[in-house]
């Protein structure tokens, strides 16, 4: 592996804290079907579909720019990282905290949205929609429900299990509106 493409995050954040990062597969891929559409876009230059590919092809290049990122939830608040981007939130700052139920794409059984604005909380539209339009209006976590672990380097990839996140954020007086996450107090 190259020195130069691994990411090293400070010890500080692991203390008392999850870090949730994109996983590799998704990113390569999603960079892959870009190529292909950007590919697609000059072979078919003459019937008409060059704009369209092109289109396409930006549209899934600011997605893969959006899905590299690191999420670090601490007692004090949320720290977003991309690249080499920094932009840390406090909890009383998101206007909306919202646990929305997924269609359970690839095991995940919720997500979790922070947004500053009280009126963008990502029910009707996937938050990606919202990210393409600004990646700081709206922060998504997916939550997943088959017992989750972390992995070696003790992040989260992609999705972070439902029970450890209730119980930290029910640690940090972090208070969720929408579905239940966790167990429910009638089932403990």
């Amino acid at each position: 592996m190259d020195e130069d493409k691994i990411i090293i995050i400070p010890e500080k954040y692991y203390m008392d804290s999850l870090i949730i990062k994109s996983s590799k597969e998704s990113k390569y891929g999603q960079c892959f079907c870009c190529c292909l559409l950007i590919l697609m876009a000059f072979i078919c230059k003459e019937e008409g579909l060059f704009a369209v590919c092109l289109i396409a092809a930006l549209i899934l290049l600011r997605v893969v720019m959006l899905s590299n990122e690191i999420l670090i939830l601490q007692a004090n608040g949320l720290t977003v990282k991309r690249g080499k981007k920094e932009r840390i939130y406090k909890w009383d700052e998101f206007c909306t905290k919202l646990v929305v139920n997924a269609k359970g794409e690839r095991g995940r059984s919720k997500y979790i949205n922070f947004s500053k604005y009280k009126y963008i909380q990502g029910r009707g539209l996937p938050a990606v929609f919202y990210q393409l339009i600004s990646s700081n209006l709206i922060i998504s976590i997916a939550v997943g429900n088959e017992n989750i672990k972390a992995q070696k380097d003790g992040c989260f990839y992609d999705c972070i299990d439902e029970e450890i996140v209730a119980e930290k954020l029910k640690e940090w007086h972090v208070e969720l509106s929408g579905d239940n996450l966790g167990k429910l107090p009638w089932n403990e």
